[in-house]
């Protein structure tokens, strides 16, 4: 009995009573409905895994660094070499009267033994 139809066709064709007839046919029209948006469903989500799997797929083989296990594939030949820095220029040591007298009118103070001391200014402009 896995197939309803004959039996409600026999119920809704039995004559009786109008209004009966009427809601079981809105009844079966409501069961016709629910099990289409169900199968809907199903399918739909089945194409999502699908078009994903199928997305994921296309993305990993066109994409010429990277790999599915996520392995870099380097793209140029022979080994890389850091570019070459200018030689920075070689830093200049000042003594404390010069370092304040950089900023004249100012509060200062130096915090710190010496080599490696902090230059705090005090006052709040």
């Amino acid at each position: 009995m896995n197939d309803p139809e004959p039996l409600l066709h026999d119920v809704l064709s039995a004559g009786g009573n109008s209004a009966e007839s009427e809601s079981l046919a809105h009844l079966l029209q409501a069961v016709r409905r629910t099990r289409r948006a169900r199968k809907m469903t199903r399918s739909g989500g089945g194409l999502a895994v699908v078009l994903v799997g199928v997305v994921s797929a296309f993305l990993a083989t066109h994409h010429p660094d990277h790999s599915l296990d996520g392995s870099h594939t380097p793209t140029a030949s022979g080994p890389v070499v850091a570019p070459q820095l200018p030689p920075a220029a070689p830093i200049k040591s000042i003594s404390d009267e010069e370092l304040f007298a950089l900023f004249p009118g100012r509060q200062l103070a130096l915090i710190g033994p010496p080599g490696d001391q902090r230059l705090v200014i005090l006052d709040q402009k």
